[in-house]
């Protein structure tokens, strides 16, 4: 028999929330998690949505209704910041929304996030507050993500760059 502090409500699922750039590492933390965690925990991300579009959308022009890498104006390379597309808003917000759901189902949930905007915070506290929510930062120095993207062939190099702050 379970102590009673090791009792909770199965029918609230519990929510861990891992925050952080590109190339930071949450994947393999996920993994891990999964692998250690005895209770079965789904992994959600804002990569699986985005890889749930048609491809053309992963592409441009369409990519910019997702999300836009915006350079220093007169610039066509180096560092840039990230915009939201209109695509991309309701893409993390149905992210949110589904993630609530499967909670309110009873299942435990990994979610793997880059918070690009700080509504997105704002709208998860207030979506997810009927669950047990653990919010993690996952934080990597930036000469590491750096490397980790140049050594990655499905990366957009820059992006962990923009992300990092």
């Amino acid at each position: 028999m379970a102590a009673a502090s090791d009792r909770r409500d199965l029918s609230r699922g519990r929510i861990i929330l891992l925050n952080g750039t590109s190339s930071s590492g949450k994947t393999t933390l996920v993994r891990a998690l999964q692998d250690r965690l005895r209770d079965p925990w789904i992994e959600i991300g804002i990569d699986r949505f985005v890889f749930a579009l048609p491809k053309r959308y992963r592409d441009q022009p369409f990519w910019s209704e997702v999300f836009r890498y915006v350079r220093p104006r007169g610039l066509t390379d180096g560092p840039f910041t990230i915009e939201t597309g209109p695509l991309g808003e309701r893409l993390v917000r149905g992210m949110h929304r589904t993630a609530a759901a499967l909670a309110a189902g009873g299942l435990d949930l990994i979610v793997d996030h880059v918070l690009l905007e700080d509504r997105w915070l704002e709208e998860m506290a207030q979506l997810w507050a009927p669950y047990r929510v653990l919010f993690v930062g996952v934080v990597c120095p930036l000469d590491v993500v750096m490397r980790r993207e140049r050594e990655r062939r499905d990366r957009t190099i820059g992006q962990a760059e923009a992300q990092f702050a």
